[in-house]
């Protein structure tokens, strides 16, 4: 049933993409090059959804590698019991194309009441 969904969903935007393509070029006032324009429109029209998934991708994959970092107390191997002191508190990054959150985990030793 999902697939039947997606493929509707592909068959409606196919058909805002034709509509985009041949009304574009009417309202730039191009009537020598409309068809050339409208060739040139088409993939890039088609190919809009996919690419803000494409470029979030891409940034937020980089900014896995930049910033996704775990910190280890020497001694972490000892800790038996760990209780999570998190705070709920998250901030948003800014100069992305999507929104990304980050936010900061802690555990502290159940018995020492050390951050590790």
């Amino acid at each position: 049933m999902i697939g039947l969904l997606f493929m509707a969903g592909i068959a409606v935007w196919l058909m805002v993409v034709i509509y985009l393509c041949r009304r574009i070029p009417r309202w730039l006032g191009l009537t020598r090059y409309a068809k050339v324009a409208g060739f040139v429109l088409f993939p890039i029209l088609l190919f809009l959804p996919v690419a803000d998934e494409l470029i979030g991708l891409w940034q937020f994959s980089r900014l896995c590698e930049q910033e996704s970092v775990i910190h280890l107390s020497d001694d972490w191997r000892k800790v038996e019991r760990a209780k999570n002191v998190s705070s709920d508190r998250s901030e948003r990054l800014r100069w992305y194309a999507t929104r990304i959150h980050e936010r900061e985990v802690k555990y502290q030793d159940a018995d020492t009441k050390e951050i590790f």
